[in-house]
């Protein structure tokens, strides 16, 4: 399907993509999310496309989800690690007063 035919080389947009999933990291998606959106997607655009909206079109569509997910899962846990790191470290932490 031709919108989804364009995605067939992910790398020219891997960057983007990666960006992408590190400020959706801050923003608190979680890897959970990702199903959801998924979901939401595919029901918005059958919506949509009605009549246009055949098997074939589908499996291109969550082909395409699928791909843009393997890309960006990795990214998002590993800024979420950091964030959590970070959070916890004594970097954030104000320093107490120092009584003598």
């Amino acid at each position: 399907w031709a919108p989804v035919a364009g995605l067939n080389d992910l790398k020219t947009i891997e960057h983007e993509l990666r960006e992408l999933a590190a400020r959706h990291a801050k923003y608190g998606v979680e890897l959970e999310h990702f199903p959801i959106m998924g979901d939401a997607l595919l029901l918005t655009l059958e919506r949509e496309l009605g009549d246009k909206w055949t098997p074939e079109v589908k499996a291109a569509w969550e082909t395409a989800y699928q791909a843009v997910r393997e890309i960006m899962e990795p990214t998002l846990a590993a800024e979420h690690k950091l964030l959590t790191e970070y959070k916890s470290s004594d970097y954030m932490r104000p320093e107490k007063p120092h009584v003598d």
